[in-house]
């Protein structure tokens, strides 16, 4: 197992929970050594690494884009996660989803 990410814990959970939607296995645990309690680190299996690596960057450039920029324009909602889709990457869009409500909203 590698680690592919030391957050707190909530956002450890969000990831895991995209990681599992994409058939990446993953556990957590809390490091030993004196980083704190507030970090959890991220673990997969060393062959979906990379995969895993770009999911964790694309989630963190969405939190930080719905963080700065957009807000939902069905429920006004400013969380968004990113929609991992072969026809959207092919079309050179960037899709997400508001967590909110669940619209889909492209993204620049």
């Amino acid at each position: 197992m590698r680690i592919v990410a030391s957050l707190s814990p909530e956002n450890i959970a969000t990831l895991m929970d995209l990681l599992k939607k994409e058939n990446i296995s993953c556990e957590s645990r809390i490091p030993s050594d004196e980083i704190g309690l507030e970090t959890t680190e991220l673990l997969v299996p060393e062959a979906d690494y990379d995969r895993a690596c770009d999911i964790v960057e694309n989630w963190q450039d969405a939190d930080y884009k719905s963080k700065l920029q957009r807000k939902c324009p069905k429920c006004a909602g400013i969380d968004w996660e990113p929609v991992p889709d072969a026809h959207y990457e092919q079309a050179d869009l960037t899709v997400y989803r508001c967590k909110s409500c669940g619209s889909l909203v492209p993204m620049q």
